[in-house]
């Protein structure tokens, strides 16, 4: 018989509808229960494309013997950690202190008020590898919660104090000169990369791509091509490995070997959409055509397997199918060769490295000897499509199709960018749908809502995430469209976000809003991760837009807020990459406002030259924000005008003028 979560929307949950586990979703039933039954509460987290999250199902979800004891004894919570990222914050911070290391599926053990007094990851059923068995652990917890109950109490008082002090403002305010913030992040870079295979550190190597878009803002200040070899050797290496879905496109998790061949092969909204940002930044920088055809590859595997009828983008895919990891990506020497007619077979068997024997599990994981001679692109490009059609009539791992709008906003982000670079129209529609679907559905009352399910808006209030991703990739389209009307809906969303998210007390911004009530404490996170942190881009948005609109508390809200997280940006500064450009008089103070109507080929110039410090204007609507005022058309022609700080050269009218200009800026 179905459990409570048959009733939820989360592709996750569901999953586990028919466990035996009395499974409870998030919320006051379930901490009720504990309450009235004084029970200690199991909170599992994971996400649908976990693949140990499968795991530690098929061994213990599904276990009867497990199931009754945690019936018995426990009351046992799940949560869709993408749909409820301050859940998942909030105790992988505990599971952190409690067990020093996290991931997923997460483990913890709380109190009926929700404080965990006890935390782990991935438990097996039976002891194995130094790992305790989870009926194991269950049975200690037990016996620990009914014996030495004032222990626990203590315990996780304990806890719970020292979480609350991590996401409190620091006392301490530090100086966070911009120069000696970029100058540590680049030594630290230098000094963990991979000279032999590329990428940062040793296995399992993991895309980074936030400290890559700091090596290219880095460049942009200094220049430095051997610095930036960094990132373009990490690039070609992806492109080239396991890890880099050669025949349908797209990436993978990460790698589970230092050389990006075998990957762990789920594939995440998230990650798809900061690499292609990644290339396409990397491509406006060096003019690399393997780069502009690995953006073109992934946003084509998005548009084809990812998008919804209502246009937005589903959340991710999982890595295992038929109950086994990988199975759907990989292939058989002999198949190829019975697919393909003889030219090709050879051409792909000789550069993507495929052999009798296989590099994983007796199966082959395409992956590039070497670049492909131009005079066998074509070729090759035809042999993947037919190897491509073959392996879409195999049975596909699951897809998780909720709608997240932070994600959501990443994606639209570089689908807008990519259409004006590349003047593709199809990519624009698609930044544009994406965008009026989150305007439409994932909105409720006027607020953001984190999540959408076929066209329905979860009960979810947004996080600070999905406002300021929201935000900037609106400002993403304004600069891809010189369509004011982006801007506007910016500002909206803006003034919403701060009423929401900031705490003018304590100067800082929460990542949850003031409507969520339902957490043991409210958590601010300023390191970033995978993903810039909700707060960094909050402050970035904050200063493009008091730069359009001559803002001023707007400033005053970032200022603030680099104060308050100063301690952690010097202890951490590689964990905040995305706050380096932020630091300094000078950011975003590089302006260039066009004027007219007829505006498409100065944007696309305009787009198609990196200048990650550069904010826009458009005067083309009587729409005359303060940095467009006095901006008009010259001569009765598209003009453009670059300005520093508000003083602006000679407009001018020609596309190669602006170009030169742009590139001297």
């Amino acid at each position: 018989m179905p459990n409570r979560l048959q009733h939820e929307k989360s592709e996750y949950l569901l999953q586990h509808k028919d466990n035996p586990v009395d499974w409870y979703a998030w919320g006051d039933d379930a901490f009720k229960k504990a309450k009235d039954e004084d029970k200690p509460i199991f909170l599992s987290i994971g996400y649908s494309a976990c693949h140990w999250c499968h795991v530690m199902e098929e061994e213990s979800f599904v276990d009867d013997e497990i199931a009754n004891f945690l019936n018995k004894n426990f009351v046992s919570i799940k949560v869709d950690r993408e749909e409820r990222p301050d859940v998942d914050s909030i105790y992988m911070t505990s599971v952190q202190i409690i067990a020093g290391h996290g991931g997923w599926p997460m483990s913890s053990f709380l109190t009926p008020d929700g404080k965990p007094f006890f935390a782990g990851t991935y438990f097996p059923k039976v002891a194995r590898q130094g790992m305790p068995g989870f009926l194991e652990v269950l049975q200690k917890i037990t016996l620990l919660y009914g014996t030495k109950r004032n222990d626990v109490e203590k315990s996780s008082s304990e806890i719970t104090d020292v979480l609350k002090k991590q996401f409190q403002k620091s006392e301490e305010v530090v100086e966070t000169e911009e120069s000696q913030v970029r100058l540590y992040i680049q030594n630290q870079l230098e000094k963990e990369f991979d000279v032999d295979n590329a990428g940062f550190n040793k296995a399992p190597k993991f895309p980074q791509p936030i400290l890559h878009e700091f090596v290219l803002n880095q460049w942009s200040k200094n220049k430095d091509e051997s610095f930036l070899k960094l990132t373009t050797d990490t690039l070609d290496a992806m492109e080239m490995g396991g890890i880099h879905d050669q025949a349908g496109g797209g990436f993978h998790r990460y790698s589970v070997d230092e050389k990006w061949l075998v990957p762990h092969f789920e594939k995440m909204l998230y990650d798809n959409a900061s690499l292609a940002y990644l290339y396409l930044n990397a491509f406006r920088i060096t003019k690399n055509e393997k780069y502009k055809k690995t953006v073109e590859k992934t946003l084509d595997y998005l548009s084809k397997e990812m998008i919804s009828n209502e246009g937005g983008v589903y959340a991710a895919q999982d890595a295992d199918s038929e109950g086994v990891e990988g199975k759907f990506f990989v292939w058989d020497k002999e198949e190829i060769e019975k697919i393909l007619n003889s030219e090709e077979a050879d051409k792909i068997i000789k550069y993507f490295n495929v052999t009798h024997e296989g590099n994983f599990e007796g199966k082959n994981i395409l992956n590039k000897s070497k670049d492909i001679p131009s005079q066998d692109e074509l070729l090759v490009e035809t042999a993947l499509s037919k190897l491509y059609e073959v392996r879409s009539k195999r049975i596909a791992p699951n897809t998780d199709r909720k709608i997240i709008t932070s994600w959501n906003s990443l994606a639209i982000k570089v689908f807008a960018k990519a259409s004006v670079i590349f003047e593709n129209k199809n990519y624009l529609n698609t930044a544009i749908k994406a965008t009026e679907n989150i305007l439409k559905n994932n909105t409720l009352n006027g607020k953001i809502q984190r999540v959408s399910y076929e066209g329905n808006p979860s009960e979810i209030h947004g996080m600070l995430e999905d406002y300021s991703f929201f935000i900037q990739s609106l400002i993403e389209l304004n600069e891809s469209t010189g369509n004011n009307k982006w801007i506007d809906y910016a500002i909206e969303y803006t003034d919403q976000m701060i009423n929401e998210f900031w705490s003018e007390e304590d100067k800082m911004f929460y990542d949850s809003g003031i409507s969520s009530t339902d957490t043991l404490v409210r958590a601010s996170t300023s390191q970033d991760n995978i993903t810039a942190s909700g707060i960094s881009v909050a402050c970035e948005v904050l200063i493009k837009l008091s730069k359009i609109l001559n803002e001023k508390r707007y400033e005053k809200i970032v200022d603030n807020q680099i104060e308050s997280a100063s301690t952690e940006i010097t202890k951490f500064p590689a964990a905040h990459c995305n706050w380096a450009k932020l630091l300094g008089e000078n950011t975003y103070n590089d302006q260039l406002v066009l004027a007219g109507k007829d505006l498409n080929e100065f944007i696309t110039i305009s787009n198609s030259t990196y200048n990650p410090n550069l904010v826009f204007g458009f005067n083309n609507d009587d729409n005359e924000y303060f940095i467009n005022k006095g901006k008009k058309m010259i001569n009765g022609k598209p003009t453009a005008y670059i300005c520093k700080n508000y003083t602006c050269k000679e407009p001018l009218n020609s596309i190669e003028n602006l170009s030169t200009n742009l590139i001297d800026l």
